[in-house]
C-alpha cells in the first residue's frame, strides 16, 4: 500500500508514468478508496458556509475519468485504460489531501480566504 502511494506522489512529481501503476481492478479500487476519504477531508477541511451539491461535483468527475477512457480507448490503447484511470483517480485523491492539509495548517495563520487561495494552486499544479 505505502509503495503505491509513493508511485502515485513520483507521479504527481513527474518523476514516473502511469506505467508504473499495475493494471489491476484492487488498485482501482484502493484508488475510489483514497478518493472517497479525501473527498471527506476536504469536505470537512474547508467547512464552507457555500452549499455545495456533492452529486454533481461528483458527476463532473465521473464524467472526466470517462472522458479520458474514451480517448485511450479510441487511441487504441485499451490495455493502458486502467493503470491510467486508476493513477489520475489516485493522484488527485492525493493532491485533495494536500489541498485539505495546506488549508489546515494554513488557516491560522494567514486566514480562510488566503489558505482556501492558497490551497486552490496546489490544485492547479
Amino acid at each position: 500500500m505505502l509503495t503505491l502511494l509513493r508511485t502515485f506522489i513520483d507521479i504527481i512529481a513527474l518523476q514516473k508514468g502511469p506505467d508504473s501503476i499495475p493494471s489491476s481492478w484492487i488498485v482501482l479500487h484502493i484508488a475510489l478508496l483514497l478518493m472517497l476519504i479525501s473527498s471527506f477531508v476536504v469536505v470537512v477541511a474547508i467547512d464552507s458556509s457555500e452549499p455545495v451539491n456533492y452529486a454533481n461535483t461528483f458527476l463532473g468527475y465521473t464524467l472526466g475519468i470517462c472522458f479520458y477512457a474514451a480517448i485511450i480507448y479510441l487511441r487504441g490503447q485499451s490495455a493502458r485504460m486502467l493503470p491510467a484511470v486508476s493513477s489520475i483517480i489516485g493522484c488527485g485523491s492525493i493532491l485533495s489531501f494536500f489541498f485539505a492539509a495546506e488549508i489546515l495548517l494554513f488557516r491560522p495563520l494567514v486566514g480562510a480566504d488566503e489558505a482556501r487561495m492558497i490551497a486552490y494552486m496546489i490544485i492547479l499544479w
